[in-house]
């Protein structure tokens, strides 16, 4: 009976010393390393190309968050400007108002004590 023939273990020492063997084992890693650093050098191009995309939408999207910060900065530095203004308009309207007030009670005051008559006070009743 005879045995089947199995494939060589790699770890043992060949049993034929053949030079075109070795020179064939040579070729054949050769071509293999030559396609995967095709490929890895592929795919390291692919990656760099995309980060470089990346990394460019991150700089365009940065500089347009900082032009619109920039603009909301301006119409909110507008918008105190106007406040402050409408309510400098408004104190002197105010101001102004205290101040006739005041010199009205003052002319009635003066007219009282020139004359003596006093107005009457009048009580709101609903009887």
């Amino acid at each position: 009976m005879r045995s089947r023939r199995t494939a060589p273990d790699p770890t043992m020492p060949p049993v034929f010393v053949d030079p075109r063997a070795d020179e064939w084992e040579q070729r054949e890693l050769d071509k293999i390393r030559k396609w995967y650093g095709e490929q890895e050098e592929t795919i390291t191009k692919w990656e760099n190309e995309n980060k470089n995309k990346a990394e460019l939408k991150l700089k365009k999207i940065k500089a347009e968050l900082e032009e619109k910060i920039a603009r909301a900065v301006e119409n909110f530095e507008e918008n105190v400007k106007w406040i402050e203004n409408t309510s400098r308009k408004a104190m002197i309207q105010v101001e102004k108002e205290k101040k006739k007030e005041e010199q009205k009670v003052k002319e009635e005051a003066n007219q009282l004590r020139f004359t003596g008559i006093f107005p009457e006070q009048t009580t709101c009743s609903l009887m």
